[in-house]
């Protein structure tokens, strides 16, 4: 039962040994002009992938060549988001995909011809022509050599899925003339993985390398190990024949699988000596590709799972890209907007790229091709590391943060409302002295823009630092109310609305880094106003105006101020709107569609009017019909560099078709159902109904009471009941951005039922 490369002898290990180690040194003599003299006019690409790699490993001191390759060339972090189950062949197919699809079992099942097939009778080559059919015989024909033709046993299933074509390998074959390719290496375990081959193997899940190279060695995991020479040696040879060469390491990869069985110290010594193979590795072809020209990509498919969370993958992965097509610099996209950062569908599109391939030839790839973006500011090495180790240090915090503070910092807030309530019951004469926890709640949303802008090193000082941050903004809301004579509620809204807008139009910088939108790890958003961020802006936009008109009466005292005031809060409302929908900012089309339908409603209700169905879908249509529009003009203008709005509009027009739009909207609808079974959205709506219930059974009369009053503070309560119905059909998260709606508006109405400000005292009320 072998089906793999092995070393049968002393003496043809011997001698393999002494031939890699001739061609490495062979690398080290030629002259470094030798490679623009071998550059031929098509590109070359070698690939090593590396599984559960981690950003602190290019400091290692064994992983020297790791960080020479950093330094010389584009580094960044990759989001590794998948869809289905987080498995390594999983996480292979999403970046030969270039979208997040779920692998299925065989998608690893690729073998040389020669290997015997476990639960198979006879030899790969046999058991594909079972499967199959016949092979081809101008595929027979333009084969490699019988020892290095690979085959795909999984190809039926992947052609089920429309994968057999619209994947990385099936592309490059395409081409004219086609990109030759080979694959070396595998992760195998107690069963074979040569999930890497997704990124040679053409349409027909034929393609040429050596995927069964392995040693054993009954010390290591499962008892295989990879044997880093034979690995050089076999990339070499298939750099000579092959444009596109993917060398998959898989000693870090079985490590992780076996991480259950062993010890933190025998897991740690294994771990040392597997990145020291890894480095001998990227030495020696990172000399292979400077001497022909080529282009070398360093690439973690997958993170370190966590077994503190469920083995749950809950940071970034390192991507170092260096050669002709990769100056020193950091990796971007069009994907996240963001420099040093890209996710593992950029992948495919971006070898594609440098192959000449037009964006248009692989319509069904979500990913955007990633760069090098230079900086002067980062023009060093040490300033470009630094860099993203900060993005790879804050995006692990903020995933760390999600249950270790938001949990404790929502139950504090939900105290605070309960005493507040409770206080306004037995002590009303001292009521007023917990209006500032209201000013502290709404303030959160700020308060974790500003936290991470000095790195904590720890959770603890995170989140005292949110609370500082909270104190302060309370502060200051205070001061500017008495300055502007409104009240302190209404003073943090409009400086939170500020401070974002301020935040999108440069960058999103803050949103990208606050704990309100760790998207970085997930992959869910990249740049834009966020769901959370958008249940702020449409409670606050719609609460702050419509308090303003209850607390100042005079700014409405005649038609002509009301025609004024009423002009400008649409003006507000309509930036608001181009805010989170415009293709260079926001550009999220549910969330165009939300504030037309949010501040539509807003707008008839200042006039008096309430707004029926009709007319509500009539704004809802007016926000879809914008979004078409922005996304048509972006992609007209941007192409293959356009948002992902812009994108959706490009992937419709260049085959997918409407059905493609009709599947994100299905898709919406199924991620909303999604997220409200979660534990993170079920526990927020509890909470909200659990404050609601408490306030009713404590001041019923007080809300009854202040509701009556303020009939402007009604009014937009139906406004965003209005947004929270349309959220709900038309974002894919809209659960998120309904909860973060009803918190704030929930707050605003208790701080006037304890407070009751502007109005009679408490106490002889």
């Amino acid at each position: 039962m072998t089906f793999r490369i092995c070393s049968m002898t002393i003496g043809m290990r011997a001698a393999r040994t002494a031939l890699a180690l001739l061609a490495s040194l062979m690398l080290f003599v030629l002259p470094h002009d030798l490679a623009a003299q071998q550059r031929t006019g098509r590109p070359r690409i070698i690939v090593v992938l590396a599984d559960a790699l981690r950003f602190d490993d290019l400091q290692n001191p064994e992983c020297s060549a790791l960080r020479s390759l950093a330094e010389r060339g584009a580094v960044g972090m990759m989001s590794c988001a998948v869809a289905g189950k987080r498995t390594g062949a999983t996480a292979m197919l999403t970046l030969a995909a270039g979208q997040q699809v779920a692998a299925e079992p065989g998608d690893e099942a690729a073998f040389n011809d020669w290997e015997a097939v476990p639960g198979e009778h006879g030899s790969a080559r046999a058991a594909y022509m079972r499967r199959i059919g016949p092979l081809d015989p101008k595929i027979e024909m333009e084969s490699p050599d019988a020892s290095r033709s690979v085959k795909h046993l999984g190809i039926a299933g992947l052609a089920r899925r429309g994968l057999d074509t619209n994947r990385l390998g099936a592309m490059l074959a395409a081409q004219t003339p086609p990109v030759s390719t080979s694959v070396i290496g595998n992760v195998d375990t107690y069963s074979p993985d040569r999930s890497a081959a997704l990124l040679t193997v053409d349409g027909a899940g034929v393609g040429a390398g050596t995927v069964s190279l392995l040693r054993f060695d009954n010390s290591a995991s499962f008892g295989y190990i990879d044997d880093p020479l034979a690995l050089v040696q076999a990339a070499n040879e298939a750099a000579e024949k092959s444009d596109f060469v993917v060398v998959q390491t898989g000693d870090l990869g079985r490590l992780e699988s076996a991480r259950h069985y062993l010890s933190d110290e025998e897991f740690h010594a294994r771990r040392e000596a597997a990145l020291r193979r890894l480095n001998i590795v990227v030495y020696a072809l990172n000399a292979t590709a400077e001497s022909d020209g080529a282009d070398l990509l360093l690439i973690c498919p997958r993170p370190v799972a966590n077994p503190r969370r469920g083995n749950a993958w809950d940071r970034l992965t390192p991507v170092i890209a260096a050669g002709p097509d990769f100056p020193a610099g950091l990796l971007s996209s069009a994907t996240t907007r963001s420099p040093g950062l890209i996710a593992n569908i950029d992948v495919a599109p971006t070898i594609l790229s440098i192959f000449h391939a037009a964006p248009s030839s692989f319509p069904m790839m979500t990913g955007r091709a990633a760069a090098s973006v230079a900086s002067e500011a980062l023009s060093s090495a040490e300033g470009r590391l630094a860099a993203v180790s900060r993005i790879d240090f804050i995006s692990g915090l903020n995933e760390s943060a999600k249950t270790m503070l938001l949990y404790p910092l929502g139950a504090f807030c939900c105290a605070l409302l309960v005493v507040s309530l409770l206080a306004r019951r037995y002590l009303p004469r001292q009521a007023h002295w917990f209006a500032p926890a209201f000013v502290f709640i709404l303030s959160m949303p700020a308060a974790m823009l500003f936290a991470p802008l000095l790195i904590p090193p720890t959770l603890v000082e995170y989140g005292l630092r949110l609370l500082a941050w909270g104190l302060a903004l309370t502060a200051g809301a205070y001061v500017a109310a008495a300055a502007l004579r409104v009240s302190p509620v209404v003073a943090i809204m409009f400086g939170t609305l500020v401070i974002l807008i301020g935040d999108t139009l440069m960058g999103q910088t803050l949103q990208k880094n606050s704990l309100f939108c760790t998207y970085a790890v997930s992959g869910i958003r990249f740049y834009g106003i966020g769901n959370e961020y958008l249940g702020v802006v449409i409670a606050y936009a719609n609460l702050l105006a419509f308090c303003l008109l209850d607390e100042r009466p005079g700014l409405i005292a005649s038609s002509r101020r009301f025609r004024c005031v009423f002009i400008a809060i649409a003006l507000c409302w309509a930036g608001f709107a181009l805010l989170c929908g415009w293709p260079g900012l926001g550009a999220n089309a549910g969330s165009l569609v939300v504030t037309a339908a949010a501040f539509g409603s807003g707008v008839m209700m200042l006039r008096g009017k309430k707004p029926s169905i009709p007319i509500v879908v009539a704004f809802t249509a007016l926000g879809l019909a914008a979004a078409f529009v922005f996304g048509g003009v972006d992609a007209a203008v941007n192409g293959a560099h356009s948002s992902h709005n812009g994108q959706a509009i490009l992937a419709a027009s260049h085959g997918r078709g409407a059905g493609y739009l009709l599947e994100i909207a299905v898709r919406k609808a199924a991620l909303n159902l999604h997220y409200l079974v979660t534990p993170a959205i079920l526990l927020g709506i509890a909470a909200v109904v659990a404050c609601c219930w408490i306030a009713l059974r404590v001041t019923g009369e007080a809300v009854s009471a202040t509701l009556s009053k303020r009939q402007w503070l009604t009014r937009s309560i139906r406004a965003i009941a209005i947004a929270s119905v349309v959220a709900m059909l038309f974002k894919d998260s809209g659960v998120a951005t309904v909860d973060f709606m009803a918190v704030g508006t929930l707050v605003v109405v208790l701080f006037y039922v304890v407070t009751d400000w502007g109005g009679q005292t408490i106490a002889s009320s």
